[in-house]
């Protein structure tokens, strides 16, 4: 497991002496009950052991850890963030913990181990789970989801996707114009660990923050403990940007990749006339985020959660966005500033453009691959020839690439559902 501080990864993992004898010494956090051991002495010093009335019903909190109102959580949680009771060590429940210190994790090891959710290929023994539309495996995938361009071929590559070439000659790991990885990581669900006071957004790190990409984000709080979820609508995304350049100093205090530093309660940016939304996660519920919309959720206790990415039409103006961001942040000399693209996008966007324009059957997507094929093709032709004035000339003439015709296009050819219009023709 991976994990980081919530105020720094230099910081101790708990207190010298008392969190060791109720957690283990730093190396358990490696492990995942090493993991739930300092979960439970962090809630534990704080709001006290758990007694017959309070201990939690969820299973994997009984025993562990106290029911304890969402409100105060947060109040806490706001609270500790702000100063008001980060440094101090919190006594109680047989031991002493850094009270500011919380931690998230994400396992690591074999690909079955990396998710809650029963995968496609594990067979009718767990249907109706393993093909359910709402699986983070298959959910990607979905008719309607864009991303299934990026499949491979019927029959190509491995099962999982992990070492399977986009096309032939491609290795997964090639780097495309905006130096994102064409491969198929965003196939794959991100599974996480939380504790008491763990923030968790798309960046893994404890601040406001985008999917990768602008991507639609889908959130399953698999058990353990409630979220709580605070998310701006992406209209706000511009004001709150600029409030942050504004309570960092005038400085551009981020990285590039639509991860901000400060992480501003919710009265500031209600008092910015924002509007935050806020919304209580409970085990078994799914959350979804809208692109370039900034969020955080706050776990109240030791929480286990899946998220997976997906793209729909109406997600290609910020795909663009988050593009031309990443393109100009690439050739930047020098520093970066805030940006809106949350990170390099997982694929190559315009492979990803292009294979839609070719093989999407909707009239409605057609319109709206069209609305971001234009601007890339003008941008395309703007570097060709700023390349030709530089006295650039083509030495070798790229093969060029042929589009498939729709699948509904080619069952309406000669022969009607004959041979020609089969499965197996074209």
């Amino acid at each position: 497991a991976s994990g980081s501080g919530e105020e720094g990864e230099e910081e101790e993992e708990g207190g010298e002496e008392g969190s060791e004898a109720e957690c283990g010494d730093a190396a358990d956090l490696s492990r995942v009950d090493g993991f739930l051991s300092h979960a439970a002495a962090l809630k534990r010093a704080f709001y006290g052991p758990p007694t017959a009335r309070t201990s939690s019903c969820e299973p994997l909190l009984a025993g562990r850890e106290a029911a304890v109102r969402a409100e105060r959580v947060e109040s806490d949680f706001w609270r500790v963030v702000g100063g008001g009771g980060g440094a101090e060590r919190a006594q109680g429940g047989g031991g002493e913990v850094e009270a500011g210190v919380t931690y998230t994790a994400t396992p690591t090891g074999g690909s079955a181990s990396s998710s809650g959710f029963a995968r496609p290929s594990d067979g009718p023994d767990e249907e109706p789970y393993s093909s359910s539309p709402w699986n983070p495996h298959n959910l990607p995938l979905q008719p309607g989801s864009l991303l299934v361009h990026l499949l491979p071929p019927a029959g190509a590559g491995s099962a999982d996707g992990r070492a399977t070439p986009l096309r032939s000659g491609v290795s997964p790991t090639t780097i495309c114009a905006d130096g994102a990885a064409a491969g198929l990581s965003w196939r794959l669900p991100r599974l996480e660990l939380g504790m008491l006071w763990a923030v968790h957004s798309p960046c893994g790190a404890p601040r406001w923050a985008v999917c990768p990409g602008l991507l639609y984000s889908a959130s399953f709080l698999l058990a353990g403990a409630p979220k709580t979820w605070y998310v701006l609508p992406p209209a706000d995304a511009d004001a709150f940007e600029a409030l942050l350049r504004r309570e960092a100093g005038g400085s551009q205090d981020g990285d590039g990749g639509g991860r901000l530093a400060a992480l501003l309660p919710p009265p500031v940016l209600s008092a910015a006339q924002l509007q935050v939304c806020r919304a209580e996660q409970q085990p078994g519920e799914l959350l979804v985020t809208a692109p370039r919309a900034y969020h955080i959720s706050v776990s109240h206790g030791i929480t286990v959660s899946e998220s997976a990415t997906f793209a729909t039409e109406e997600w290609l103006p910020f795909g663009l966005t988050a593009h031309t961001a990443a393109q100009q942040q690439q050739h930047a000399a020098g520093g970066v500033g805030v940006g809106v693209g949350g990170g390099p996008l997982p694929f190559c966007f315009e492979e990803l453009v292009l294979r839609a324009a070719c093989n999407e059957p909707s009239v409605r997507a057609s319109a709206a691959l069209l609305a971001v094929l234009e601007p890339l093709a003008a941008s395309h032709a703007a570097h060709l020839s700023s390349l030709a004035e530089a006295g650039v000339q083509l030495v070798e003439e790229p093969p060029r690439a042929r589009c498939a015709p729709p699948a509904a296009a080619r069952r309406s050819g000669k022969g009607g559902g004959g041979g020609g219009g089969g499965r197996g023709g074209g």
